[in-house]
């Protein structure tokens, strides 16, 4: 299900807003994510999901093997990165 998709079906469970009242909805539900996110490392949208960032830390070049090809390679080394993991909570567990 896409944007738009989404958007139509919510509008259908609550006739009485409109597809606009509903982007501007999931662009606020977004940002207040993301700011959540980058001030506490944590977020939630609550009945759903929380969101935790994880800080991965860099790898070094290292060597390695082709599975395929049984040669040897070089893995390329990766800098240190933050991931976003996303958990369903329990109401969502058991909706499912």
């Amino acid at each position: 299900m896409n944007k738009s998709e989404f958007v139509t079906a919510v509008q259908e469970q609550a006739s009485h807003l409109t597809k606009n009242d509903i982007n501007a909805v999931l662009d606020g539900l977004n940002a207040v994510v993301i700011a959540d996110l980058k001030a506490n490392g944590t977020a939630s949208i609550p009945g759903l999901v929380k969101f935790k960032a994880v800080q991965k830390a860099a790898t070094e070049e290292r060597p390695g093997i082709n599975p395929f090809t049984k040669q040897a390679v070089t893995i390329p080394a990766k800098p240190a990165s933050t991931k976003v993991k996303a958990s369903p909570l329990k109401v969502l567990k058991e909706a499912v």
